[in-house]
C-alpha cells in the first residue's frame, strides 16, 4: 500500500538530489516492477549496466512487483557519498545495485530464488538477465505493433498518414 509519508520523503530526496545535480537519471519502479524499470533506464539512457540483485523465495514478485515509493537512480561514482548522505537526511533507504556502462543489461541474481535455469521449477526461482541494448530497444519498439497485429505495424497501409 502507498505510505504517503514515505512517498513524500522519497520525492523530497529526489528533488534535493536533482537540485544538487547529483543524479544522472531516475526511473520510477511502477508498471512492470524493478526489472522493467531497469530495462527502461537502459533503453532511455542508451547504456547498459552490470547489476546484482538479491532475490528471495518469490523472485517474480521482487523483479516484477509494482510496489510504490521505489525509484532506480544513477549517479557518477564520485557522487556516491553525497547521494548516500542526502538519502540518509531524508530517511530514504538506498541500496547499490551495480555499475552503468557497456551495451548489455546484465542482472545477476543472488539468494534463495537464484538457482540457475528456472525451467520446470515454477515461479520460486529466476534466471539471470543478460540482454543486449539493441534487443531491449527492439522489444520495446515492437511490442505494441505485435500485440495489435501486423495491420498496425509502422509502414503498413493502416498506419499511412499516422507516422
Amino acid at each position: 500500500t502507498l505510505d504517503l509519508a514515505r512517498e513524500g520523503d522519497l520525492q523530497s530526496f529526489l528533488r534535493a538530489a536533482a537540485d544538487a545535480r547529483l543524479l544522472a537519471s531516475a526511473q520510477d519502479v511502477a508498471g512492470g516492477g524493478l526489472a522493467v524499470a531497469l530495462a527502461e533506464s537502459a533503453i532511455w539512457g542508451g547504456r547498459g549496466a552490470h547489476l546484482q540483485l538479491s532475490v528471495g523465495s518469490s523472485p517474480s514478485v521482487e523483479l516484477f512487483g509494482e510496489s510504490p515509493s521505489r525509484v532506480v537512480i544513477s549517479f557518477a561514482p564520485d557522487r556516491a557519498r553525497a547521494v548516500r548522505a542526502l538519502a540518509g537526511e531524508h530517511g530514504v533507504p538506498l541500496g547499490l545495485l551495480g555499475t552503468i556502462g557497456g551495451d548489455r543489461l546484465v542482472v545477476r541474481l543472488v539468494g534463495e530464488g537464484a538457482a540457475g535455469a528456472a525451467e520446470g521449477r515454477g515461479a520460486g526461482v529466476a534466471d539471470e538477465i543478460d540482454v543486449h541494448l539493441r534487443d531491449l530497444r527492439h522489444a520495446w519498439d515492437q511490442a505494441l505493433p505485435r500485440a495489435l497485429g501486423a495491420a498496425l505495424a509502422p509502414g503498413s497501409a493502416a498506419m499511412k498518414g499516422r507516422d
